[in-house]
């Protein structure tokens, strides 16, 4: 992933500090035994992204427009949802990448197969990046990233606010290649869903939100 994103931050606290929220919301996402690990990569573009096998990765620039633990907890949990419902295993499949591979499994890892994964990897973010998912797993991943988080103890409208931010981004600079904004759904109708479904938490305002620890990353 990082040809595409550029390298790991040096910041060890910070890395640290994402890992430990991400694996928090992992904990209670649909399906918590995966291995999950959460890198914060250079980039001035702001993009999340989740690789089959639970490598999430997170640009920089994405992390500056949030402010808050809670907001930082409901991208994660976007990502973590991505994989929870295996949608990047999906879209290669429907791309075909795999023909002739067919499930894929730890074993399909190994030897031969192993190669061959690799060299599909490279096309699988080249499709990933420049297109993105199905709208409707962008949803799907919304909707499962709140009740995750929400599970979590934080306020699930972190989502929607980091996403309130990128909208206001988005107006300053459309269509910047590689961004959320060229290959995830209008923000305008994600931030409606995340709205509509906010009302399943009427305590919400009770919920963590952690901004000093936060802003101490």
């Amino acid at each position: 992933g990082y040809r595409r994103y550029g390298m790991p931050v040096q910041n060890q606290g910070l890395q640290h500090y994402v890992n430990l929220v991400g694996l928090a919301v992992a904990a209670n996402s649909p399906r918590p035994n995966i291995p999950y690990r959460f890198v914060v990569v250079q980039s001035d573009v702001q993009n999340a992204f989740a690789c089959p096998g639970g490598i999430i990765f997170v640009t920089s620039a994405l992390v500056k427009t949030m402010n808050s633990e809670a907001q930082l907890a409901g991208i994660l949990a976007h990502e973590v949802g991505h994989v929870a419902h295996r949608h990047a295993l999906k879209s290669i499949q429907r791309a075909q990448f795999f023909t002739g591979v067919g499930q894929i499994t730890a074993a399909t890892m190994k030897g031969d197969k192993g190669a061959q994964f690799e060299s599909m990897i490279g096309d699988l973010q080249n499709v990933l990046f420049d297109k993105g998912l199905d709208q409707n797993m962008e949803y799907e991943a919304d909707a499962t990233a709140m009740e995750t988080a929400y599970r979590t103890g934080y306020n699930p409208a972190g989502l929607m606010e980091t996403l309130q931010a990128l909208h206001r981004i988005e107006a300053s600079t459309p269509n910047k290649k590689g961004s959320w904004f060229s290959t995830h759904p209008p923000l305008s109708s994600r931030i409606a869903k995340n709205q509509a479904q906010m009302k399943k938490y009427p305590d919400a305002a009770a919920l963590a939100t952690v901004p000093d620890r936060f802003k101490a990353n």
